[in-house]
C-alpha cells in the first residue's frame, strides 16, 4: 500500500504527541509469532519498529514463533500441547523451542531489522544467553500427570554487561 505525502504528514501530525511523551524512553514490543506468518505484515511491523527507533524512542524486540515451533514439532511426530492458553514445554521441546527461535526466528528477525535500516543485537536475551537475564517460574496449577508448569516464565530484569549496551 502506498501513501501520498499528505497522509504520511497527517499520520506523523498525529503521532507527534506520542512521539514527544516516549522519547528517549524505551518500549518493549512483543512481535508474535503469529505476526510473522504474512511477509506484507512482516514489512509493516519491522518498519514500524524502526521508525520508532528513528524518532528517539528506544525499542527493545520480544518476539515470539508459536506457528514455526508447532510446525518444526509436527516435522518431528511431536504434538504441541496448551494449557490455559501457554504452550507446556517439557525438556524434549525445550530442545526445539530453542532451536526454532535461536537458530531461525530471531537470526532472521535480526537480519531483516538490519537489512532494513534497524540496529538489532542478534539473540541478546535469547535461549543461549539466559545468564543475563532472570526470569520466575510460572505460578500456575500442576498439571494432571504433568508436574508444574514452570518453564514458562515471567521475565524479572537484566543482569549483567549487556544491561546497557541492550536498553
Amino acid at each position: 500500500m502506498s501513501y501520498s505525502h499528505v497522509e504520511r504528514a497527517q499520520v506523523l501530525a498525529e503521532a507527534l504527541p506520542y512521539i514527544q511523551t516516549y522519547y528517549g524512553k524505551t518500549v518493549v514490543v512483543k512481535y508474535g509469532g503469529n505476526a510473522m506468518i504474512s511477509e506484507a505484515l512482516r514489512q509493516a511491523v519491522i518498519s514500524d519498529i524502526i521508525l520508532l527507533h528513528l524518532v528517539g524512542i528506544r525499542v527493545v524486540v520480544v518476539h515470539g514463533g508459536g506457528p514455526e515451533i508447532t510446525d518444526m514439532l509436527r516435522k518431528i511426530g511431536k504434538t504441541s500441547r496448551f494449557v490455559d492458553g501457554l504452550r507446556y514445554t517439557d525438556e524434549e521441546t525445550m530442545d526445539i523451542v530453542q532451536q526454532v527461535l535461536c537458530g531461525k526466528v530471531n537470526k532472521n528477525l535480526v537480519a531483516t531489522l538490519n537489512r532494513m535500516g534497524g540496529k538489532a543485537i542478534k539473540g541478546a536475551l535469547s535461549c543461549p544467553c539466559r545468564a543475563i537475564h532472570l526470569v520466575s517460574p510460572n505460578p500456575n496449577k500442576a498439571i494432571r500427570g504433568c508436574g508444574p508448569l514452570s518453564t514458562p516464565g515471567f521475565f524479572d530484569r537484566l543482569k549483567g554487561p549487556l544491561q546497557g549496551l541492550i536498553l
